[in-house]
């Protein structure tokens, strides 16, 4: 793919910029290469997704570099950029905070050795600490003191599912409803879409993402493997699992299918008022 001189870096640049000054250095950036299932996405911009990581890390320096101040000129393999300043300039010195997402043990020990705070999917309750592990080596090679090790362990990022009603059996009827709905869409987009010539890593597939496993199938794996549900008691219960487990920094997705705005703020709610405070320090 040949370079080009296209401004999108910039753009992105001065708009995270502007979001930092506007909210007083309040601005977190998260990052990744991109999705490993919707190759329609990279498509639909005329790129692949076979140099995504590359791309990624150029865009990823030029960014910080514009932050920094000054004249920037840059020529890479995908980017040519020349700016004489950026305006504004952010709150946050020397930079943003720019987290990345990371799934592979190998992301996650790449991450801790540059001092970078991450993102992580649905991950089961068996593999975070091995994955925490991983993160904590690399912090390890990368000489970070004790101070900086600490907090970015502690805002070291899961994300789960959270849907919480007055029962079990209620949160995991209709949890499970909105999930095959969104599954349903998933498969076919994707299926739709994608080009025909584009193959999925088959040691990237579980059953969640796998257009052979059946639905059901399919819904049991997320509950179990990527979910907060049931009454509030219960989800008390897997937070203070995941807590267990080393995790102190929880994301959480409320909206799911085509649920509706009464039954999200509902379950919101719940949470808030029911789950959180256990929690508070």
């Amino acid at each position: 793919m040949p370079s080009c001189s296209c401004p999108s870096t910039t753009r992105l640049a001065v708009q995270l910029a502007l979001l930092d000054n506007l909210s007083r250095g309040r601005i977190d950036v998260g990052v990744g290469k991109g999705t490993i299932y919707n190759e329609y996405e990279f498509v639909g911009h005329g790129l692949r997704s076979g140099d995504s990581r590359e791309r990624m890390e150029e865009a990823v320096d030029i960014i910080g570099r514009l932050w920094g101040g000054g004249p920037v000129t840059y020529n890479g393999k995908y980017f040519q950029v020349q700016v004489p300043q950026l305006w504004p300039r952010p709150v946050q010195r020397p930079h943003l905070p720019l987290w990345r997402g990371v799934i592979s043990p190998s992301s996650f020990s790449e991450c801790g050795r540059l001092g970078v705070p991450i993102l992580t999917a649905r991950l089961p309750v068996g593999r975070i600490k091995e994955r925490w592990a991983a993160y904590g080596v690399g912090l390890d090679a990368g000489g970070h003191d004790a101070s900086t090790r600490a907090r970015l362990l502690a805002q070291s990022a899961l994300w789960r599912n959270v849907y919480v009603a007055e029962s079990n059996a209620q949160a995991e009827d209709e949890l499970s409803a909105l999930l095959l709905q969104t599954r349903a869409h998933m498969m076919q987009v994707r299926a739709a879409y994608n080009p025909a010539d584009f193959t999925i890593d088959p040691a990237m597939m579980n059953p969640w993402a796998d257009p052979v496993v059946g639905a059901d199938e399919a819904v049991k794996y997320v509950l179990a493997t990527g979910s907060l549900y049931g009454s509030p008691p219960r989800v008390r219960d897997q937070v203070a699992e995941l807590r267990d487990a080393g995790v102190q920094h929880l994301l959480c997705q409320t909206g799911f299918g085509d649920m509706s705005h009464d039954q999200n703020l509902a379950s919101m709610r719940r949470f808030g008022e029911e789950v959180m405070p256990a929690f508070r320090t």
